[in-house]
């Protein structure tokens, strides 16, 4: 046997075995899907070991049922029901908290008492989620008119709503699969690469995965300036983009009522558009969450995972009662 096919071989049995530790050590919820990128798989069970920023160790039992969806009921036993569907992104279906403990089972327990409701929720979406993809699964989900819709709306949507603005920050993991949408041309489209033509018959591999986020941070750090600019023009793409497809989601449910949060606070323009998009929609929208979250930080209390950005599950405890009580409020008044 000769040399080059001893160093292929070797090769090849590097990956094999990387490939299988990664998907051994932690699996994702995700797989590829070629019209929304990736998505949530189907009867996903597992135990995450994860960290809070303080460094303390927690777990996570994740789980999706038959159809994809993060399913939680509360345990309680009233006359009435009512059914909750929330639609996100890594907030409210990365398995950083279990199911009992993400912020929208909270909010369904705290709510439950207040209304003396049995309440329902179910929850969709991915990690890195923009609008565009999260409309796309309202109109999977549309025939399941619940009583309540959550769209959970994040700062860095107008990001990922944008095929240009996402190439100037290195987004690689997510830009190279992710569908944009042409609003002079009326159609969705994909980012095409020589790169990317190379790695899609490859794309459900964690290796890819890794080398792709690793690679954005790295080329973030040398390529990019310390503070991005962005073209005026690419703001208001973006802008007018996610005005129409949060328009388009909010009509997908017109039996329901329909809620809009944000797990992230605004501070600067145009992610502080949110509200003055929704509001002229005609979402609820609900900001205490955000105020909450802001208190716990001034007083320092270990509220995020290990990422620094995300909540543990004491962040979802908290931002789930702030959305329970402001939503029981709002319903009222509505």
């Amino acid at each position: 046997m000769s040399k080059l096919s001893i160093v292929f071989i070797t090769s090849l049995l590097s990956i094999f075995f990387l490939e299988t530790v990664l998907t051994k050590i932690k699996p994702t919820p995700y797989e590829k899907d070629e019209i929304l990128g990736w998505k949530l798989k189907k009867n996903f069970h597992y135990k995450f070991e994860n960290y809070t920023f303080s460094n303390k160790k927690y777990y996570s039992i994740y789980e999706t049922n038959e159809n994809g969806l993060i399913e939680y009921k509360t345990k309680t036993n009233y006359d009435k029901d009512l059914n909750i569907l929330i639609i996100g992104d890594s907030f409210s279906t990365d398995p950083l908290s279990s199911n009992n403990k993400f912020w929208y089972s909270v909010m369904a327990d705290e709510l439950s008492d207040l209304k003396k409701k049995n309440i329902k929720t179910l929850a969709s979406g991915g990690g890195g989620y923009g609008t565009i993809q999260q409309y796309l699964i309202s109109k999977n989900l549309k025939n399941l008119k619940p009583d309540i819709f959550i769209l959970q709306f994040c700062i860095n949507d107008f990001i990922n709503n944008s095929l240009e603005w996402e190439k100037q920050i290195f987004f690689f993991s997510q830009y190279f699969w992710r569908p944009y949408y042409d609003d002079k041309k009326n159609e969705y489209y994909y980012h095409q690469s020589t790169l990317k033509s190379f790695l899609k018959p490859i794309k459900d591999s964690r290796l890819v995965s890794v080398m792709l986020s690793r690679s954005g941070i790295v080329a973030e750090k040398f390529f990019s300036k310390e503070k991005h600019y962005i073209e005026d023009e690419i703001f208001s793409n973006s802008i007018n983009i996610t005005k129409k497809f949060l328009k388009k989601i909010y009509d997908n449910f017109p039996l329901s009522k329909k809620i809009i949060i944000n797990c992230k606070t605004a501070k600067t323009y145009p992610d502080t558009e949110w509200i003055t998009i929704a509001k002229e929609i005609g979402y609820i929208i609900l900001t205490d969450g955000n105020l909450k979250i802001s208190e716990s930080i001034l007083e320092e209390r270990d509220i995020f995972n290990k990422d620094g950005g995300h909540y543990n599950d004491l962040g979802n405890y908290i931002f789930g009662k702030a959305v329970a009580k402001e939503l029981n409020k709002k319903l009222h008044l509505n």
